[in-house]
């Protein structure tokens, strides 16, 4: 190959570069060999060997087997595999792709037929299961407190009771669908949401959904996502967890990222993350359609698939303006004109899943029955649930007993108890009857309290206090590895200490 002469290479793999014998200078070898990226996959090397130099325009020709309608792919340039030169004037000739270029370097193609292949690849996410069984810390201790927990059958959600690093009891719900849904919850479970500067938060900051009960608090769950609850009512509580039209619109919003992260990496906008991408679109404007359309009602498999398409159609119309913000220049503009098939294409899938989409989008409820103990004012986390002795018939202790009984019992002081260093002593108040809120030895009940570690010798205990012996002695009943209660008597005015068994807690 030399000077004033023209040169032309054809490779197996449907490369033509030619180059007029007026744009080189110098001699020596033209050459094109495959070459990997990793985020375009394969792609070509072009370069002059010797002493041959590009002094004007060549001209590169890339076939392919192009789709019905399928516009001209994003082709970009890298010379050192980090920063990507996006071509700006890319024509379809007769099968081939042409662009013409004053520099080699490597090339790749991103055809738009892959796209929405990639495209169809996010939309089988959407109808598929997501998620997994979540583990909560202490799930035992939690039950031994009083907490009981059920469900609806299925696995369109996962959850786990247990208890957080402060001890209090703590849900958390998994959606096991590959959409976004609503949690709704009663007063009494407080959700701990993700950031709202999340893909999920971006676009879930343009709409509202409504709660179905005044007082509860709803919040979005994105495809496979976890949800955290803190605990602080009593009772019966609910959550439920459903598809709704809010949901359907924010999973297309999420479609619509996804879709632009991939046009972005192929057109050489790498490193950037999805909660940046998102940020590109306004969603305000984008959604402004749908202001009133979340509180649309979704009943159905095939109203919810109709509204789920219809949300795509509209944020993937939002594409070109985000484009155009990612700095793509006239560039994005010419990207942006190709959307119209992509889009069409999508539309066409959405349309093929059928049966498929009604039944993965089917807005039915799945609800969990959080049911919490009776919490008695005053009383420690240490002496929640129920305690009950080992003996047969035994003597049980529990909140949820008094408060049943006396509704507006409550614990009016606790001291220490200098003969059993550790143990602490509670009165209760079972009935305010002095006139003042104060109760009457009569209207009081005393419990002791023993943690792990502290043990009782009944006679030992007791001497110092003028009492011989003790009847009954339940010592042995003591095993000093677990906690334990005790439920003492208001008086003691035999010449014998009444000794009482102790209480363990009970699941």
């Amino acid at each position: 190959m030399q000077a004033g002469q023209d040169a032309n290479l054809t490779t197996p793999g449907g490369l033509i570069v030619s180059i007029p014998g007026k744009a080189l200078t110098g001699s020596g070898k033209l050459s094109a060999a495959p070459v990997t990226d990793p985020t375009h996959g394969t792609g070509w090397k072009v370069a002059l060997t010797g002493g041959a130099k590009l002094a004007g325009t060549a001209t590169l020709r890339f076939k392919h087997e192009f789709m019905k309608g399928e516009p001209a792919p994003i082709i970009v340039s890298t010379e050192d595999g980090s920063t990507y030169a996006t071509a700006a004037d890319v024509r379809v000739d007769h099968g081939y792709v042409v662009i013409r270029t004053t520099h080699f370097s490597n090339w790749f193609s991103t055809w738009w037929g892959d796209l929405l292949g990639k495209t169809r690849g996010l939309l089988d996410a959407v109808y598929r299961d997501a998620g997994s069984q979540p583990a909560c810390d202490h799930e035992a201790d939690v039950r031994k407190l009083g907490y009981s927990i059920k469900s609806d059958s299925g696995n369109r959600v996962y959850w786990c009771l247990g208890l957080d690093a402060n001890s209090k009891p703590q849900l958390r719900v998994t959606n096991g669908r590959g959409y976004t849904v609503v949690s709704e919850s009663m007063p009494g479970l407080t959700p701990v949401p993700p950031s709202s500067t999340d893909v999920v938060g971006l676009i879930a900051n343009a709409i509202k959904d409504r709660v179905s009960t005044p007082g509860d608090t709803v919040t979005l769950v994105g495809p496979g996502g976890a949800l955290d609850y803190t605990v602080s009512g009593s009772g019966t509580m609910l959550i439920g967890v459903k598809a709704s039209a809010a949901g359907y619109l924010v999973s297309a919003g999420q479609f619509a990222v996804d879709t632009l992260s991939m046009i972005l990496g192929a057109a050489g906008k790498t490193g950037m993350t999805k909660t940046a991408i998102a940020g590109l679109f306004n969603w305000e404007s984008c959604l402004s359609g749908y202001s009133s359309a979340t509180t649309a009602t979704v009943q159905t498999g095939t109203q919810a698939a109709n509204y789920f398409n219809d949300a795509i159609g509209t944020t993937l119309g939002c594409l070109s303006g985000a484009i155009e913000k990612a700095g793509l220049g006239v560039v994005g503009v010419a990207i942006a004109t190709q959307l119209a098939w992509l889009i069409s294409g999508v539309r066409t899938a959405l349309n093929g899943f059928g049966a498929a989409a009604d039944t993965a989008l089917n807005p039915f409820g799945y609800t969990i029955t959080l049911t919490a103990p009776a919490t008695l004012p005053g009383l420690p986390a240490a002496l929640q649930g129920k305690w009950c002795t080992k003996s047969t018939p035994g003597e049980c202790f529990g909140a949820a007993d008094i408060i049943s009984r006396y509704p507006h019992a409550f614990v009016y002081g606790s001291s220490s108890t200098p003969e059993i260093p550790g143990a602490t002593d509670y009165g209760i108040c079972l009935e305010s009857d002095m006139g003042d809120g104060s109760c009457s030895m009569a209207a009081s009940e005393f419990i002791r309290y023993f943690p792990v570690g502290v043990g009782w010798n009944c006679v030992q205990a007791t001497t110092e206090q003028g009492y011989p012996s003790c009847d009954p002695d339940f010592t042995t009943s003591h095993d000093p590895s677990q906690p334990r209660v005790v439920r003492l008597h208001n008086h003691q005015q035999d010449t014998v200490y009444h000794d009482s068994e102790a209480m363990y807690r009970v699941p």
